[in-house]
């Protein structure tokens, strides 16, 4: 298992994609405004639902279709976020709980506009550097990650930073593919980590 370096930060990179998603093929009449509007606001009432009690539950044994993850037809990927915060994720496989974490923002992913989704990263942000150490100390004792390569990671992100800094590592969870990127942003100091977790 080894740490892998990144060089802009995991969040910063979800925001561009987000962005550039929302740039692209806009409609261009007023019909086609009105029903993007409709449609917009459809999604959004479908994501306030789905996340309306605080929790999101992903359960690996039976996988969310695109309607358990709100994700539209036709799309590939979508931002998940509840007004107001207060999220929490919970990962489940085999009769076990893998990841139960705080989250400011879910993204899930798709293979295109029709597979069912197969990915998503959990994103918490704003975090300081003990709480950062606390996820990487849980992320050996439940995730399986190496103690060194943690240990390795926390320093990189660690001190005066001249650019956003992230690490990769790896865990050995079962039923999926699951790694934790932790990092640093250089110009706030803000910790945040991301779970990347396939299936």
């Amino acid at each position: 298992m080894t740490a892998t370096a990144r060089v802009t930060g995991g969040a910063v990179l979800l925001v561009v994609l987000v962005l550039v998603g929302a740039c692209t093929g806009g409609p261009s009449t007023p019909d086609e405004r009105g029903s993007a509007s409709e449609r917009r606001q459809a999604q959004r009432a479908a994501v306030a639902e789905l996340l309306a009690d605080g929790t999101l539950v992903l359960d690996l044994d039976d996988p969310p279709s695109r309607t358990d993850l709100a994700l539209p037809d036709g799309r590939t990927s979508i931002p998940l976020e509840r007004e107001g915060g207060g999220l929490e994720v919970l990962v489940a496989a085999g009769g076990q709980d893998l990841l139960r974490t705080p989250a400011d923002t879910v993204v899930v992913t798709a293979a295109d506009g029709t597979a069912p989704p197969g990915s998503v990263v959990v994103v918490r942000r704003g975090l300081t550097e003990g709480q950062l150490r606390a996820v990487v100390d849980g992320a050996v004792a439940d995730l399986g990650v190496d103690p060194s390569q943690a240990d390795l990671a926390l320093r990189d992100v660690s001190g005066d930073l001249e650019l956003d800094t992230t690490r990769v590592l790896a865990t050995d969870v079962p039923s999926a593919s699951l790694e934790v990127e932790v990092g640093r942003t250089a110009l706030e100091g803000e910790g945040f980590v991301a779970y990347h977790l396939d299936w």
